[in-house]
């Protein structure tokens, strides 16, 4: 049998199903799945957006130089209205965005352009949150079936934009 903890929680695989603990009145309550139940949970967990959980880098827009960092043009298409917006990162699954005209919750889903160079990807994407201004973006047919797969035109302008991010860091890490 197998155990593993996470925090005060900790989850035990018995012959029959998984054992579940967590403190309770200074002691710990337990709590018995069966295999079925035991399936529904991990099918439950697995569905979950998990916002802080990050599948792959991140390329600060807003720290690459202007000859670059100003040649990315991100626009976002609402109810057939477009908005420009700055790009503040971006990854293989999602980006954060600055848009001052477009004040939408979580949930909503839009079209994501974004443009470097002869580069132009074109993504469904989805608010994962947002904060007046800023949204945080998943691109929806990035990952199939919990491996990454994203477009090969979002490939080639991530790449590009890594390239040249992971370039200044070495320069300033030799100066």
């Amino acid at each position: 049998m197998s155990k593993v903890s996470f925090g005060p929680l900790s989850a035990e695989s018995l012959e029959e199903g998984i054992r579940l603990e967590i403190p309770h009145n200074g002691g710990h309550a337990a709590a018995e799945l069966c295999p079925r139940d035991a399936g529904a949970l991990a099918s439950f967990i697995t569905r979950q957006r998990w916002d802080e959980t990050r599948t792959g880098f991140r390329v600060p827009v807003h720290a690459l130089p202007g000859d670059i960092g100003d040649h990315i043009k991100v626009t976002l298409v609402h109810k057939s209205t477009i908005y420009d917006c700055e790009a503040v990162d971006i990854s293989l699954t999602g980006m954060l965005v600055r848009c001052s005209e477009l004040r939408v919750g979580a949930n909503t889903r839009l079209d994501a352009r974004i443009l470097l160079d002869e580069h132009l990807a074109r993504l469904a994407a989805e608010v994962v949150r947002s904060n007046g201004s800023v949204l945080a973006l998943h691109f929806l047919e990035c990952m199939h079936g919990g491996e990454l797969q994203p477009p090969q035109d979002l490939v080639a302008l991530f790449r590009r934009l890594e390239q040249v991010y992971l370039r200044l860091r070495r320069e300033a890490d030799s100066a």
